[in-house]
């Protein structure tokens, strides 16, 4: 097999920095785009991420934002690894772990090919934003600054499946990716020049 590239986010740190930039930039397109479904309810993004849960004292509704943004990880973690299992070869074993303020879920030194692999990348933004599409607009409104601030993270958090996508997609028809955790290795077997 020829190896294409690799990616390596434990050695990588001009990546890494870049990654976390292009998440804090997704912030305010993906604020903007996800508030346009409740855009009935409030004035403006701002309103509804700074609307109240409804419960007291405010300090209770910082704990609520950290719960959410613990949960929405481990929902976007836990669906790139139910990917893994369904999309990769029988056998596959799944790690976790948190690097460099990123969770991850990977099948370490396991081939994927290529479409498959991207399903994987992108499935847990696809997912988690169409299910605050198509709930968001039902939401009381108790819910619905959470349900924003989590639609939001997961699509600002998204940069680095956003980044493997625009790396791996370009790449040729039987390309495999064999997964590493923090990084993959793309390869090109030998007869699929």
């Amino acid at each position: 097999m020829k190896q294409l590239f690799t990616i390596d986010l434990h050695r990588d740190f001009h990546l890494v920095r870049f990654l976390q930039i292009m998440s804090l930039a997704l912030i305010i397109p993906s604020g903007y785009l996800l508030y346009l479904p409740v855009s009935t309810s409030y004035r403006s993004p701002f309103a509804l991420l700074f609307t109240p849960t409804g419960l007291s004292p405010r300090v209770l509704d910082l704990f609520i934002i950290a719960l959410t943004i613990v949960c929405v990880m481990t929902i976007h973690e836990l669906l790139h690894a139910l990917f893994f299992l369904i999309l990769g070869p029988k056998g596959t074993r799944i790690t976790f772990g948190i690097r460099h303020g990123f969770a991850y879920a990977a099948s370490p030194n396991t081939l994927i090919p290529k479409n498959p692999y991207l399903i994987i990348g992108l499935s847990p933004f696809v997912i988690i934003t169409l299910v605050y599409l198509f709930i968001s607009p039902s939401l009381p409104e108790s819910w619905a600054s959470s349900a924003y601030i989590a639609a939001v993270l997961n699509a600002a958090g998204s940069s680095g499946d956003f980044y493997i996508t625009y790396r791996i997609f370009p790449c040729p028809k039987g390309t495999l990716i064999k997964d590493r955790g923090m990084g993959f290795t793309a390869y090109l077997p030998t007869q699929a020049h």
